[in-house]
């Protein structure tokens, strides 16, 4: 850093923008300094297809990677199953570490209620989304989390760890987030039982999809780029 000439005063007087706020606040201890939080976008046309006409499953997204916790996330569906038979999950992702792939699909393959599905388009990507009621996501201390931005996007009900993006993603909603693999079963049940938790919950999050809209984003950063010519 002494050789490029790179000078942490000179950053602290530049605009700096983070992805969530949960990076704002570990920008500021870390290194002093202040921010500003833009959401990225989740693009893409996701259809709004109704409650009614959706599978009774869950997606999850991301990089196959092990700490991404796929075999949490398994544990837990495995689980709600147990109550609710006709429930299977769909796990959406590109592979980055192929041990940790191969251990995944030995499991998937002994598990009739698992798809797994790996370097897919966007478009099927979307399909898969809005084709399904819930969403899930097991990563701790996530900087963003654009696969949870993208499930509410597509109208699914997500449910998160209690820290980092995911968790401002679905607003900091209690009834979806979890910290144990018990207590996201006990809450996923209770919402998958309960017609009037269900609308609850989709009023709330329609209420936040364009939070994550490329739309909104261009906005956001047109208006900082205005203030910060002033």
């Amino acid at each position: 850093m002494f050789i490029a000439g790179f000078s942490y005063d000179r950053m602290r007087k530049n605009l700096t923008l983070v992805n969530s706020n949960w990076t704002r606040k570990h920008i500021a201890t870390s290194y002093g300094i202040k921010s500003v939080c833009v959401n990225p976008p989740a693009s893409g046309f996701f259809p709004n297809l109704p409650w009614e006409e959706r599978e009774n499953g869950f997606v999850c997204i991301g990089r196959i990677i092990p700490w991404k916790l796929f075999e949490k996330i398994i544990e837990i569906i495995n689980t709600v199953r147990s109550e609710i038979q006709n429930v299977h999950l769909h796990i959406i992702g590109i592979i980055d570490e192929h041990r940790y792939y191969q251990q995944l699909l030995q499991q998937v393959q002994t598990s009739p209620w698992i798809s797994l599905h790996t370097n897919i388009s966007k478009e099927e990507l979307i399909k898969l989304i809005v084709r399904h009621r819930y969403g899930i996501h097991a990563m701790k201390n996530e900087p963003f989390g654009i696969a949870v931005a993208e499930m509410v996007r597509g109208g699914c009900i997500v449910f998160v760890p209690p820290n980092g993006g995911p968790m401002e993603i679905v607003g900091g909603d209690i009834r979806l987030l979890y910290e144990t693999t018990e207590e996201a079963v006990r809450k996923i049940l209770h919402v998958m039982k309960s017609h009037d938790e269900q609308v609850s919950l989709r009023t709330f999050l329609d209420s936040r999809k364009e939070l994550f809209s490329p739309e909104n984003f261009i906005l956001s950063i047109q208006q900082i780029i205005k203030q910060f010519s002033k």
